[in-house]
């Protein structure tokens, strides 16, 4: 190697590329070190400048390799290509060189190759640079305004009270041991009952309850269980009606005196909607009066501690006296016109609600049948909103012992914005034929007498001797005959299963 340093350079580098092997074995050990490496290392880590690069260099050549980084790749250069003159060797260490850039990272020279760290940007590089920015800024979350709440997506069929349709796990009225087969107690039709002020609906209620043989066996079964019993509370509003019937129907003269159940009216709820002497609606006073009663039916049910507590979905508080004297099961089904969504479920009754119409002649049977069959009803469908499409139908499934039909005369009539009594007559019979198998028998009748807000109840009853007495507050009852009583202008009816 010693003459090679003194011959003219194109001579030198002609020799030296015709002493290098072919491309495949550039990584021979035996490939000498430039001369002015300090040090020796592999021919595989270092390479000249102007060696010539193939088509086989690529980005994904192991860094071993050495590749020149200001010279765009030359495809098929010839291997014995000398270097031009003046060039100085340069031994690049691909280990310090960065990884290959992506082509959103690397700038564009215009015959399309791709160079890393090239510091001359052309408009293409910026555009592609912009290009870049704008999709990295599209990628940021973006305030937005808030989502339209999506609408409830309905069942085509809802079903309703589903917990009436399980099996209660205790019989209240069995465990209280009531009974209510007619019992043989005294029934004298003789005595009034004193008006506390405007508590004539209370009186009349009273009278009429006094009258149904279900009734009087459920009142003298709980005096009889509770009669032995210093625990009880004296507030027991079933104890207070008790007391009150018992001795209506026991006075042999009129002796009128002031109930105890009417004197204790404000807790009949928790609305205390009756603490007053204000005029009310004797259909309301009836529910509200025996619901309170079965209140207390219900307590002493727990002190039993069979259950911890009486849900609101519980099918046990649905076997107390109350409800198996009046209450009745109907499977109701509403239906829509406009789309097949529809609703049904059981539906306990204890008083009918029977609309009155405004003119005409009716028979409360017509009534009855009507409230029962195929009738349209006001309002939206919940899932198609439209509106005057929805129908109801109702079938009476279990019948009560006592059926009470409460004929609706008050209606509010727009054109003089207040509420007004309808005076349409309708008819009734001392028996009521419910279907084939079932009769009913007239016990007690409520009236209304008068107008809106200042009128007058009274009450029809049958007694135990089959006769007809008409009981107006602290009078002594007076008998009539069955034709007076059918031709009254009736607000409630109470009839007994037969």
């Amino acid at each position: 190697m010693g003459n090679l340093e003194h011959a003219p350079l194109a001579d030198f580098r002609a020799q030296l590329n015709a002493s290098r092997p072919p491309a495949p074995a550039r990584s021979s050990p035996s490939t000498p070190a430039p001369a002015s490496s300090s040090q020796k290392e592999p021919a595989t880590k270092r390479q000249r400048v102007d060696d010539p690069i193939t088509q086989e260099t690529t980005h994904d050549e192991s860094p071993t390799k050495k590749q020149r980084v200001d010279e765009p790749v030359i495809q098929d250069a010839p291997a014995s290509e000398p270097c031009p003159q003046g060039d100085e060797p340069v031994e690049v260490d691909l280990e310090m060189v960065p990884p290959p850039l992506t082509p959103a990272t690397a700038s564009t020279d215009p015959r399309g190759d791709i160079r890393p760290g090239d510091s001359r940007t052309s408009v293409n590089d910026s555009t592609a640079a912009q290009d870049s920015v704008d999709a990295a800024s599209s990628n940021d979350p973006q305030p937005s305004s808030p989502p339209t709440p999506a609408q409830p997506v309905l069942p085509a069929i809802e079903r309703l009270n589903t917990h009436l349709e399980r099996e209660p796990a205790h019989d209240i009225s069995d465990l209280l041991d009531y009974e209510f087969r007619p019992a043989s107690l005294l029934d004298s039709t003789h005595c009034g009952l004193a008006n506390l002020g405007n508590t004539c609906y209370a009186n009349a209620l009273v009278n009429a309850l006094a009258k149904l043989p279900p009734v009087r066996s459920w009142l003298d079964s709980h005096q009889r269980r509770v009669a032995d019993d210093p625990t009880h509370p004296t507030t027991c509003m079933l104890c207070a009606l008790a007391e009150d019937v018992a001795t209506l129907c026991t006075q042999p003269v009129n002796a009128p005196f002031a109930p105890r159940a009417v004197r204790a009216r404000a807790c009949w709820n928790e609305a205390r909607t009756f603490d007053n002497h204000e005029q009310h609606d004797a259909n309301e006073a009836f529910q509200s009066l025996l619901q309170s009663c079965d209140a207390c039916d219900l307590h002493d049910f727990l002190n039993l501690r069979l259950m911890h507590a009486i849900l609101p979905d519980s099918p046990e508080q649905f076997t107390t006296p109350y409800y198996n004297i009046f209450g009745s099961r109907a499977h109701v089904s509403t239906r829509c016109e406009r789309c097949p969504r529809h609703s049904e479920g059981p539906v306990l009754q204890t008083p009918f609600s029977l609309a009155v119409p405004l003119e005409g002649v009716h028979t409360v049977e017509r009534l009855f049948s009507d409230a029962l069959g195929h009738d349209p009803i006001e309002g939206a469908c919940s899932a198609c909103r439209a509106e005057s499409t929805l129908s109801k139908t109702t079938v009476l499934v279990s019948k009560p012992r006592v059926l009470v039909l409460h004929l609706k005369r008050w209606d509010f009539i727009r054109a003089r914005r207040r509420v007004e009594k309808i005076e349409t007559p309708v008819s009734f019979e001392t028996l009521f034929p419910l279907d084939e198998t079932t009769t009913y028998e007239l016990c007690s009748v409520v009236v209304h007498h008068g107008a809106v807000g200042r009128g007058h109840y009274t009450a029809f009853v049958r007694a135990a001797d089959l006769r007809w007495y008409h009981c107006d507050d602290d009078k002594p009852p007076r008998a009539c005959s069955v034709r007076e009583v059918l031709g009254a202008n009736a607000y409630m009816l109470f009839y007994q299963r037969i």
